[in-house]
């Protein structure tokens, strides 16, 4: 695996777990639940797995940032500016 790697110049290590963790990564960010994702890992809670595919809590707050600037107030609910 780390000769195909290196063949074309990827510039980090690949190990027996990159393939699973590229495939969490992925499948998070297309919105697979991380609870489904910490069940096909057979992970002790959804912060491991979040851990194991590389999410950490910024980017988590990063995106929940985004998220409330773009709330807005619309008859005693909140709605998603478009």
């Amino acid at each position: 695996m780390n000769y195909a790697a290196e063949s074309v110049e990827v510039g980090e290590a690949i190990g027996c777990h990159s393939h699973r963790k590229t495939f969490g990564y992925h499948a998070y960010k297309l919105g697979t639940d991380i609870v489904l994702l910490q069940q096909i890992f057979n992970h002790s809670s959804p912060s491991v797995t979040l851990r194991y595919i590389g999410i950490l809590q910024c980017d988590i707050d990063r995106v929940l940032i985004i998220y409330r600037s773009r709330l807005i107030r619309v008859g005693g609910g909140f709605n998603f500016l478009e």
